[in-house]
């Protein structure tokens, strides 16, 4: 979960089918709806705030090139093989069976048409996590190689300046798990501010997709779970509560997310800043953990306690 790389679906929405033929296509908003609709209008078609026409849809997709018999998601692709490759190849990183995952990688690679840009940042992302899995390069290296591959749309530096400036930009599901990784590796190597500012831009741009908020809500609570865990190592540990506690409110409306990781995020915080936790909140957060089959979370919980209650009898 932590590699922020599983897309709970395969196949994608209308909304997101335009925004990934768009970025492929490198037209803005405007010139994808020129003489079809308004840019308003394709704005909210696209983040599924409103359905197009039947018309509409047609001359979008003639305009951005949209072919029948394609499987449009993670990939594209018009063979359905290669769907069932990427599920194993998700469930190999999920499991870090870093062989499978160089088998289905290889195939991946000979398979799917690298002249489209999607399945190349794909293709590239997976190879370059499997090469830091595998301890063939640095934290740095990580992130270089990420930005290369997330640049064939747009480059980093842009995106963060769009973030920066207030000014939107929209991004495909490939290029969120490449932002993602990039700010987990920048965490890794102790750069937290950075990982805090493109964590804060995905929910941002998150936000404003109700289709991502309804399907891909895993995706967004588990980047909300990073932000919130990450925000008191950088000296804001109000907002990391406050964001953990609304996460946590979140999850219990949608039945789903990582309830265990929200908690143990607000409880950290709470000690860390001097607030009266006790230990059963730390054991309340340990069961969620072991409840939720976070093996990780169990881990980092017993070591906690074990050093801040060193009396107590150690956990079996």
């Amino acid at each position: 979960m932590e590699w922020g790389i599983e897309i709970s679906e395969n196949l994608f929405l209308i909304p997101e089918i335009l925004l990934s033929a768009r970025v492929e296509k490198g037209f803005s908003q405007e010139e994808a709806s020129e003489g079809i609709c308004t840019p308003e209008t394709y704005s909210r078609i696209e983040t599924g705030k409103r359905s197009p026409s039947l018309k509409n849809l047609e001359a979008l997709e003639n305009r951005l090139e949209i072919k029948p018999g394609y499987f449009i998601g993670e990939v594209w692709t018009n063979d359905f093989s290669v769907l069932e490759l990427t599920q194993k190849l998700r469930m190999a990183v999920s499991n870090l069976d870093l062989e499978t995952w160089e088998e289905c990688q290889k195939k991946l690679e000979e398979k799917l048409d690298l002249s489209k840009k999607i399945n190349r940042q794909y293709v590239e992302g997976y190879r370059t996590c499997l090469e830091y899995q595998q301890g063939k390069i640095s934290e740095g290296e990580w992130i270089r190689q990420h930005k290369k591959t997330l640049s064939y749309t747009l480059a980093f530096e842009e995106r963060m300046e769009a973030h920066r400036t207030g000014t939107r930009h929209g991004f495909t599901d490939q290029e969120a798990v490449l932002l993602q990784q990039i700010a987990l590796a920048e965490k890794i190597r102790g750069e937290k501010e950075k990982a805090v500012e493109i964590w804060k831009l995905l929910l941002q741009v998150y936000g404003n997709s109700e289709v991502r908020m309804e399907h891909h809500f895993q995706e967004v609570m588990l980047i909300w779970s990073n932000l919130a865990n990450t925000l008191p190592e950088v000296g804001k540990v109000e907002e990391g509560i406050a964001l953990a506690e609304q996460g946590i409110r979140m999850v219990l409306k949608k039945g789903k997310g990582p309830l265990d990781m929200l908690f143990a995020n607000k409880i950290y915080a709470m000690k860390e800043s001097g607030q009266d936790v006790g230990k059963e909140q730390f054991e309340q957060a340990y069961a969620l953990s072991k409840m939720f089959g976070d093996l990780e979370l169990q881990h980092s919980l017993q070591t906690y306690m074990e050093k801040n209650w060193p009396l107590d009898e150690k956990r079996q």
